[in-house]
């Protein structure tokens, strides 16, 4: 049985608003508060604090749909769940806002799918920002570059640093961003959102413009006995990558 706290806690922290998620979800998260009974007090008013403000996004967002619908369990259940530990930080409380009032809405609910969930839950915040620039338009694309160094033998030296360009979207993106692109987007890809790709580059690009980053000078004056070659890509959302922009960026 859920204590008298427990309970509270729930009424408070979803208030009128309550019915915006449906009868279903609310037993759900009455479930859910159990496990607060081992948490301190601070920690639980941070907990409430954060999940007022999901649930005031989430209503608002959904208050912009016009075909409404309750969400499936196993998009709000995992949701919801996740809330006791993501909900510290803004950019997870933002795409499951998203995520949840999406699958609030009839026209979208075919392109949810129930991974959406975990892969929020692998995102960094770099990563959530990569996919965010795709959020205008799913035909963007962005060119890569990858440097490798070839001695008087043949031998390969491969440069681990991605060099990315994102256009428009450049003044987004820090200094200490870049340093972080190879392993953002080596995680987009293995999440299977983004696909970096050879046998097509960015179209009218000059990719030699990347022989100017600092980055690539420090390369070349620290190994001048290689020549370095560069590798052409351009990376672009993958077909499910574009249903997780859809529901979860937007």
């Amino acid at each position: 049985m859920i204590d008298k706290v427990g309970f509270e806690l729930l009424k408070r922290m979803l208030g009128p608003g309550a019915d915006a998620f449906g009868e279903n979800f609310g037993i759900m998260i009455k479930g859910l508060t159990i496990g607060m009974a081992f948490w301190g007090e601070g920690r639980v008013a941070i907990y409430e604090e954060k999940m007022k403000e999901f649930l005031e996004q989430t209503k608002v967002k959904k208050s912009k749909i016009n075909k409404k619908t309750d969400p499936d369990i196993n998009i709000a259940g995992p949701v919801f769940d996740a809330s006791f530990y993501y909900f510290d930080k803004k950019y997870y409380r933002e795409l499951f806002s998203n995520l949840l009032a999406n699958a609030s809405n009839e026209e979208k609910q075919n392109i949810i799918h129930p991974s959406f969930v975990d892969i929020i839950k692998q995102l960094s915040p770099l990563e959530s920002k990569i996919l965010n620039t795709f959020s205008k338009s799913f035909m963007s694309c962005y060119p890569l570059a990858i440097f490798k160094g070839f001695d008087s033998k043949g031998r390969v030296t491969p440069y681990y640093t991605y060099f990315i360009d994102f256009l428009e979207e450049n003044s987004k993106f820090g200094i200490n961003d870049t340093e972080r692109y190879q392993i953002s987007i080596e995680n987009l890809v293995r999440l299977g959102l983004l696909q970096k790709r050879s046998d097509i580059i960015q179209a009218n690009y000059d990719y030699n413009k990347f022989k100017n980053n600092l980055r690539y000078k420090v390369i070349e004056v620290e190994n001048p006995n290689e020549i370095l070659k560069l590798e052409r890509y351009r990376i672009e959302l993958t077909l499910l990558g574009r249903d997780f922009v859809e529901c979860c960026c937007k």
